[in-house]
């Protein structure tokens, strides 16, 4: 039995992640089918059912970001991790179906990026958390080793901290405790203080360099290239609203716009 569990779980992992990753190539194979099969009107980016899908592909897309306040604002992370993947996979078939597989294009661009994004956030969700549990049940020390200097600096630092905490959470444990929005809202002042010593407590221990890069640094690379992203498509959303012409380059204005300029 102990040898099959865990060869179900990896197999069950497999499949999420298999699922995850084709969620953009199936939509971009059935954007295609949709060019080809729904009449001119319909299967243009911009005609009233692909600006629709679009709409509710991009609001379906910044729900994603309720995972990450969730965990911010102390809510229940599970319930938040729920949506933010519900919702980032039913927000990217959306958006790549509104592309009307137009995806070779400056606004096509933001699909690659999506697909991207998508990718890390799938290997974040399915193989990182494994690889997080065998790095620190197998290594003999966790952090980079301290010496006597260090050591001192660094009960320095959570003597600190357990200071500023008695005055941001007091009923909170320094081992524990994690800020969220509500204390950066409440105390910013103190909630700053508090997580520049973190800091400097994660670069004396060495807590990046104890792990390999891609665990180091694939959540950070995810999280800015979300914002990327959502940058990106309000700047795709201002253009084709208030720029229509430019957007346009001389071609035939088919889709809803308020003003023309460029």
């Amino acid at each position: 039995m102990k040898k099959i569990v865990p060869a179900i779980n990896s197999v069950f992992l497999d499949i999420r992640l298999l699922f995850y990753i084709l969620i953009s190539p199936l939509a971009v194979v059935l954007a295609y089918t949709l060019a080809n099969v729904l009449p001119g009107e319909l299967s243009q980016p911009g005609s009233p059912l692909m600006q629709s899908l679009a709409i509710v592909g991009t609001i379906l897309l910044i729900i994603t970001f309720y995972g990450v306040l969730s965990k911010r604002f102390g809510l229940p992370s599970r319930f938040g991790t729920v949506i933010h993947i519900i919702s980032g996979c039913l927000g990217t078939f959306l958006v790549i179906l509104h592309s009307a597989g137009n995806i070779l294009s400056i606004p096509g661009s933001l699909i690659f990026l999506l697909f991207i994004v998508i990718l890390l956030g799938s290997w974040l969700r399915v193989v990182m958390p494994t690889n997080f549990s065998m790095t620190f049940g197998t290594k003999l020390r966790g952090f980079a080793p301290l010496d006597e200097g260090k050591k001192q600096k660094l009960k320095e630092i959570i003597s600190s901290k357990e200071i500023l905490l008695s005055e941001v959470e007091p009923s909170a444990h320094e081992g524990l405790f994690s800020l969220t929005f509500r204390h950066w809202i409440r105390s910013p002042l103190l909630a700053y203080n508090y997580r520049k010593l973190e800091k400097i407590e994660e670069e004396i221990v060495g807590q990046r360099a104890s792990v390999e890069p891609a665990q180091a640094y694939c959540r950070q690379l995810h999280q800015a290239l979300s914002w990327l992203l959502l940058v990106g498509v309000a700047v795709h959303v201002i253009t084709v609203t208030f720029f229509a012409n430019y957007v346009a380059d001389g071609r035939l204005i088919y889709w809803w716009h308020i003003k023309d300029w460029g």
